[in-house]
């Protein structure tokens, strides 16, 4: 994603504004904003796979569950830009990012790295 404005989106699972489901998802710049999620990620949910943000803005998405702006459930490494801006997401546990896994003996689950 280079420079895209993804807002104002509802879903009624997973995943308000960009659901990835065993990709990358790179986020150079843009800004995902005002999306909902009836679940986790407001903002964005990985499924498995890596998440990059080089810059840009998560802000004001919500979910009921887990990870207002990012939530990443398992197998995942997550690469974030120290440029990268993050306000007011919301949700009922974890408001910035989320990393989850439902198998803890036998999912490695999610290294995070602030670059």
């Amino acid at each position: 994603m280079l420079s895209v404005q993804i807002d104002n989106n509802n879903s009624v699972d997973n995943g308000g504004g960009v659901y990835v489901y065993e990709g990358t998802f790179t986020m150079q710049g843009g800004n995902i904003s005002k999306n909902n999620a009836a679940r986790d990620g407001g903002g964005i949910y990985v499924s498995s796979g890596p998440f990059v943000q080089d810059g840009g803005g998560i802000s004001g998405n919500t979910a009921t569950r887990d990870g207002g702006g990012v939530f990443i459930r398992s197998f995942g490494e997550v690469f974030i830009d120290d440029n990268a801006e993050y306000f007011g997401n919301m949700a009922a546990r974890a408001y910035r990012l989320e990393a989850s896994h439902e198998d803890k003996e036998s999912d490695p689950g999610v290294s995070i790295a602030i670059i």
